[in-house]
């Protein structure tokens, strides 16, 4: 059941107070699921009916700092609006599939790249206030915030990024935490330099681009497809899939591409018929064909 007690002490209760209700409607009977995605976040399978964890948040959304007390159907636990939408993402994909995922996550993209001059994500409740535009709001911290997340989980790798977050509800269990509390965990997770990402996503605006051509030639075991991509906005090297498709099916590379850009080759036996970057969804990012007026699949295009 949903624990919607710690909601009613929030500013937004009614509004928070209605969701939960919704959502424990829509769950019900759907344990198994909630359970696969809680052992995501370290929640063992047994653990139905433990006691109740609350974590007080400034949030990955900044906000006034007052926090936000989340217990999300006693196997998620989950905190702040961006680790909501994104963990209901993830529930979307366990129980209806990838393309039920990635229809949620077109979505989301189209809001928040809609929105995202509007202010950065820390700004929290303070967006779309002097111009009186709810959507501000919601676009940049409940969708760019789990945008986010994603493009996070992708940088460092499920296995650290899951054990990040582990270890972040286990520090600040019961305690106030902040967006720097949070990057310091996945830092230790995955041992990488993640202070230019937050920088860049969540303390300004401005999300990634690409802009890319691409030529095939003939080579001794079929053609040779080279991908030329200039990047902006890249807070550092990411994650970027080239997908390819022939008659017989698509080859697909996952590449890293660093600010400057970089050139990449797929080997193909059959003529290709479609080149695309970013089928995945792995980055928010805005993805331009200069070489042509087709423009390549992704979060940009709806």
């Amino acid at each position: 059941m949903l624990d919607t007690s710690a909601a009613a002490a929030t500013p937004q209760a009614p509004l928070l107070l209605g969701i939960l209700v919704r959502v424990r409607e829509g769950l019900r009977g759907l344990e198994v699921d909630l359970v696969r995605i809680g052992q995501l976040f370290g929640v063992p399978a047994s653990a139905h009916t433990p006691a109740p964890l609350a974590i007080v948040v400034s949030s990955i959304a900044g906000g006034s700092g007052a926090g936000t007390f989340l217990d999300v159907c006693d196997v998620l636990k989950a905190q702040g609006e961006a680790w909501a939408q994104y963990s209901a993402a993830l529930w979307l994909r366990e129980r209806l599939g990838e393309r039920a995922f990635l229809t949620m996550m077109d979505r989301m993209s189209g809001w928040a790249m809609r929105h995202d001059a509007a202010g950065p994500i820390h700004l929290g409740q303070r967006l779309g206030h002097l111009k009186g535009e709810p959507r501000y709001f919601r676009s940049v911290v409940y969708d760019k915030g789990a945008w986010v997340l994603h493009m996070l989980r992708n940088l460092m790798g499920d296995q650290a990024f899951f054990a990040g977050a582990r270890a972040f509800l286990q520090e600040h269990r019961y305690r106030k935490a902040d967006t720097e509390d949070l990057r310091e965990s996945f830092e230790g997770a995955s041992g990488l330099d993640l202070g230019p990402y937050f920088r860049r996503w969540i303390y300004e605006t401005g999300l990634p681009a690409v802009s890319w051509t691409s030529t095939t030639r003939s080579a001794a075991s079929g053609f040779s497809t080279t991908v030329d991509v200039r990047p902006r906005n890249f807070p550092g090297p990411l994650p970027l899939t080239i997908s390819v498709a022939t008659v017989s099916g698509t080859e697909t590379r996952t590449v890293t591409l660093a600010p400057e850009g970089g050139s990449f080759t797929v080997d193909t036996r059959e003529l290709p018929r479609r080149v695309a970057l970013n089928e995945d969804r792995g980055l928010l990012v805005q993805v331009e064909r200069a070489d042509g007026p087709e423009r390549a699949p992704g979060p940009a295009q709806r």
